[in-house]
């Protein structure tokens, strides 16, 4: 809550476990994006500090952080008898479902296109899947946020392995992919993200079907 107040969010509201925040309204910040970007960031520093302390209590937090650029339908919504400034709208729902993909793909952070695009320099990110989420028809590319001018949130050794492997198995060359994520994971045993194209792959033959597009479609939230 801290992290997003300090940097300008509207905090819209608490939903169960998860903390709703908007960085466009009610007063318009030409930077939103950037200040979305560098709370995420600074949850994660937050989180590293309460974790020993939380260990020593015998208690393990975990948190994933999803965000998301775009146009919005923003005000106050509800009923004549009971109403709430909020926003609402399809970027609104892409990012509760990047939020949810953090524990598909066991990162901390997943970013939409449009704050990826939006991201000032010193950001760096790593580029997960093609995804159609529930709810639209068309594919986005979603990010993993890997770091902020002066916040490291995950890092990765031969890093450069990773793209090109992610373009072989867009390209539907699943020899050249194997290979790669292969290299990849040798290098970063723990990442589940490689974990999970090593069984996609497993059930892929050597040739691609015919329409075949690289894209993965979540039917849940």
């Amino acid at each position: 809550t801290e992290e997003v107040l300090v940097r300008g969010g509207y905090l819209d509201k608490y939903i169960g476990d998860a903390v709703m925040a908007v960085y466009g309204a009610p007063v318009p910040k030409p930077d939103h994006a950037a200040r979305a970007l560098a709370t995420a960031a600074a949850m994660r520093v937050a989180l590293t500090r309460l974790e020993p302390s939380l260990r020593a209590r015998g208690i393990t937090l975990k948190i994933g952080v999803g965000v998301n650029t775009g146009e919005m339908v923003v005000g106050n919504m509800g009923s004549r008898e009971r109403f709430d400034y909020t926003v609402v709208g399809d970027a609104v729902n892409l990012a509760s479902r990047l939020e949810g993909l953090t524990k598909v793909y066991g990162v901390f952070c997943v970013v939409g296109p449009q704050t990826r695009d939006a991201a000032p320099a010193g950001y760096r990110f790593r580029e997960l899947d093609l995804v159609r989420v529930k709810g639209k028809a068309h594919p986005v590319a979603i990010h993993e946020l890997l770091a902020g001018p002066d916040v490291v949130v995950a890092e990765y050794r031969e890093l450069g392995l990773w793209q090109p492997a992610l373009a072989a198995y867009r390209a539907g060359d699943f020899a050249a992919a194997r290979a790669g994520f292969a290299a990849f994971a040798a290098a970063n045993p723990s990442d589940l993200v490689v974990g999970l194209y090593g069984e996609r792959l497993a059930d892929l033959g050597d040739v691609a079907p015919p329409d075949w597009d690289g894209v993965i479609t979540y039917q849940r939230k």
